[in-house]
């Protein structure tokens, strides 16, 4: 387990308002970054630069998450 993970469990047993709001808000910023990566592929598109838009679409979709990340 990494120190983050590690903090992160030891936090969520100490703090209790942290531990209710983790899930949300890491929630939130997972859809933050999707939302910057659309925004980012919008952006290439209307300069023509299709082939970097491509190469970020490429990356984003196939995306894995891992193991402790999924639901």
């Amino acid at each position: 387990m990494s120190d983050l993970k590690k903090y992160i469990t030891k936090r969520k047993k100490a703090d209790k308002e942290f531990a209710k709001s983790y899930e949300a808000d890491f929630e939130n910023f997972k859809t933050d970054v999707l939302l910057h990566q659309a925004k980012t592929i919008a952006q290439r598109a209307k300069k023509g630069d299709w082939e970097k838009a491509r190469e970020i679409l490429a990356k984003s979709l196939n995306t894995e998450a891992k193991d402790d990340d999924k639901l």
